[in-house]
């Protein structure tokens, strides 16, 4: 292995390692030496690496929340391109944001519980991936989303709040995925138990935009 690869490998590592003790303990209950070991590495190795915890938490977190975030803007740009007074096109492509949402958040059970646990953060120093990347980009989403629809439309719904209440359920059920697979009796890593969730949070958000979208002025 090249010292390029192996340089690669071990970031891979330290952000792996760290990323499941920050989404175990959070920010706080996890230090740097436990994430050195966690990735067998030596601390010095750690820091040569990573620069110091906080910039580690951020590359965690932006791992987390900006791939997400890339992702769903793709499907937003996307609808936003299209006839939002089409019920069916909205229907398609919700649809496929969830999927693709989905297949992700599964695939990476950690990213959901990284980012609630952010949520409980105060230090303002801790907040550069939110402040920097997240906010920007849902006010953006906001703002195309209601220069096409129209204050009429919306009435009193409030599009930054009904990002963060989607974002919310999403993330939320892979936070404790064995919980909600128990009330089912299945396996929580099984497909079936994937379409149960991307079939919940199809209805749930249809029903969520389904009066606004409708409404005429």
């Amino acid at each position: 292995m090249t010292r390029h690869k192996q340089s690669e490998d071990t970031w891979r590592r330290i952000l792996d390692s760290a990323e499941a003790l920050f989404a175990q303990a959070g920010y706080d209950g996890a230090s740097t030496r436990e994430i050195a070991g966690a990735a067998g590495i030596s601390i010095n190795t750690l820091h040569y690496h990573c620069g110091g915890k906080k910039n580690l938490y951020d590359k965690v977190l932006g791992r987390a929340v900006v791939s997400v975030t890339d992702l769903v803007n793709r499907h937003v740009e996307g609808i936003i391109r299209n006839d939002l007074d089409d019920p069916g096109m909205i229907e398609r492509s919700i649809t496929r944001l969830i999927e693709d949402l989905f297949d992700i958040l599964h695939e990476h059970p950690n990213y959901a519980r990284v980012f609630l646990r952010q949520l409980l953060v105060t230090d303002p120093g801790l907040r550069s991936v939110e402040d920097d990347k997240l906010i920007p980009t849902v006010r953006i989403w906001s703002e195309q989303i209601e220069s096409r629809v129209g204050k009429q439309r919306l009435g009193t719904m409030n599009l930054f709040l009904f990002f963060l209440s989607a974002s919310l359920m999403y993330w939320g059920l892979f936070v404790q995925p064995k919980f909600i697979a128990g009330y089912f009796r299945i396996d929580p890593d099984s497909e079936e138990f994937l379409a149960i969730l991307k079939a919940h949070a199809r209805e749930v958000t249809l029903r969520m935009i389904q009066e606004r979208t409708s409404r005429r002025p």
